[in-house]
């Protein structure tokens, strides 16, 4: 081994597990408890947007200043649609002046014109700058695909590097990638950010990223086992996530800094994007060091072969 420093990060392998099993279990209870109790219930919880949910989404223009609960007020005011309008999820947008989004379970282009019209009778002013209509068969369909094809992805993922290094390899990184997705999608409950497709593109993006990761600390390890096979695990497994901890930091860097200028700036259509990838930036450069590899160092240990 190299006599040079190099940090012990297994030292607190257990502290560090320990804090992401609660994170992991608070994440789960923000995302799930909505989901039993109902939504509005709780002030959390995942809010998906029309992709999902399936409905029409106006976007408003006023010309001047309007209160979410004038346009609540508006809404609840039109009956006899079979859906009560005043649950609606209505937001502004903070980078655009006197707009507001309004999401409603209605796809009947007949409803919708008839809410348009006591929009535009409560507010004379006020412009329809978009509408957006999805139908419910579409957004189950997306529903189903999108859970599909997330645990075809595990599946692979976890064959592949199995094939590739060991069967405890492919667990650490499976249970690292479940760790990166459960903690981002807790953060986006908290928070209520809308989750609509391009935030599930940017979801799988923090799944190739933590994998790519991964893999680079998992390669090193294999190939320092290789070399030094009367080695004892601990220092092997330390002292790969030393040599590659250089390359962590400056790819996570130079992916952070655009990421968190686009967080930043890059307004309210592309926030909830940009976001997710930010979150993947983090949580999937902690979770190669604190967790993957920890894993593997527990599992090495108890097994007593590298």
């Amino acid at each position: 081994m190299s006599t040079r420093f190099e940090f012990d990060f297994l030292k607190s392998s257990k502290v560090w597990m320990a804090v992401s099993i609660v994170a992991v279990v608070v994440s789960l209870i923000v995302v799930v408890v909505p989901l039993v109790s109902g939504p509005g219930v709780l002030p959390f919880g995942l809010n998906p947007g029309l992709d999902f949910t399936g409905g029409t989404q106006l976007r408003l223009q006023f010309v001047e200043p309007t209160s979410t609960e004038a346009v609540r007020a508006a809404l609840s005011g039109v009956t006899g649609l079979g859906v009560d309008l005043s649950n609606s999820a209505i937001h502004a947008f903070p980078d655009l002046a006197n707009t507001k989004a309004v999401r409603m379970q209605l796809t009947d282009e007949a409803d919708i014109d008839r809410v348009v019209r006591a929009l535009e009778g409560a507010f004379p002013c006020v412009t329809v700058a978009s509408r957006e209509v999805v139908g419910g068969q579409i957004s189950r369909e997306l529903v189903s695909s999108g859970w599909q094809s997330t645990l075809l992805m595990l599946i692979v993922i976890l064959l592949y590097l199995t094939w590739r290094f060991q069967f405890r390899y492919a667990v650490g990184a499976v249970v690292a990638l479940v760790h990166d997705v459960v903690i981002a999608l807790g953060v986006f409950a908290i928070l209520k950010v809308e989750i609509n497709l391009p935030v599930i593109a940017a979801f799988l993006t923090i799944v190739g990223y933590s994998v790519n990761d991964t893999i680079v600390i998992f390669d090193r390890i294999r190939e320092n086992f290789a070399a030094q096979r009367r080695a004892d695990a601990y220092q092997v497994i330390n002292h790969s996530i030393n040599q590659s901890l250089k390359r962590t930091i400056h790819t996570s860097l130079t992916t952070f800094i655009p990421v968190i200028v686009l967080t930043l700036f890059g307004g309210s259509v592309l926030f909830a994007f940009a976001l997710a990838l930010l979150l993947g930036v983090v949580i999937g450069t902690y979770s190669s060091i604190f967790v993957a590899s920890s894993l593997v160092h527990l599992w090495s240990r108890r097994a007593a072969t590298p």
